[in-house]
């Protein structure tokens, strides 16, 4: 058993191989040692459906538009996304759903879920302590029409 730095609290998690979890293991040591280690225990808990339920009953309700933000919300919590742990959601996977989102509905669609998705990240780590980064950040939105812009 290995202990760590004092003022650290004792990392778990299940891993494959005995060689992914020491190697797993010598890296938090490592960043603990430098003082930058921060548990991503919440997140590696913490299903997107759990962040968009929370969202959707304290941030949505304050908003103008909470009817239909409400709706991208229930229908994102049924894709298959939602199911994931919030660490392991990265910029590629929220590129899928874009395209595959693109597929189905308008430019302009996508670009709002995308916008709200982004929000639900960043509140959850302003506001509720999420250690995550926006996944969001590292997609493009797709690009919408411009009416009357000339070209």
């Amino acid at each position: 058993m290995t202990s760590y730095p004092a003022g650290h609290p004792l990392q778990t998690k299940t891993f494959e191989t005995r060689a992914a979890a020491e190697a797993r293991a010598r890296a938090i040591e490592v960043e603990m040692d430098k003082g930058v280690f921060v548990s991503r225990a919440e997140e590696e808990s913490t299903t997107l459906k759990e962040l968009l339920e929370r969202y959707l009953a304290e941030i949505t309700p304050q908003k103008k538009g909470a009817a239909p933000e409400a709706a991208r919300l229930r229908a994102f919590m049924k894709h298959p996304l939602a199911r994931r742990f919030v660490a392991g959601i990265r910029g590629l996977d929220i590129a899928r759903f874009r395209d595959e989102r693109l597929g189905k509905v308008s430019a302009g669609s996508v670009k709002r879920d995308l916008v709200i998705l982004g929000h639900v990240f960043e509140v959850a780590r302003k506001e509720w302590g999420s250690r995550s980064r926006t996944p969001c950040a590292t997609s493009s939105y797709p690009q919408t029409a411009r009416l009357g812009s000339g070209d």
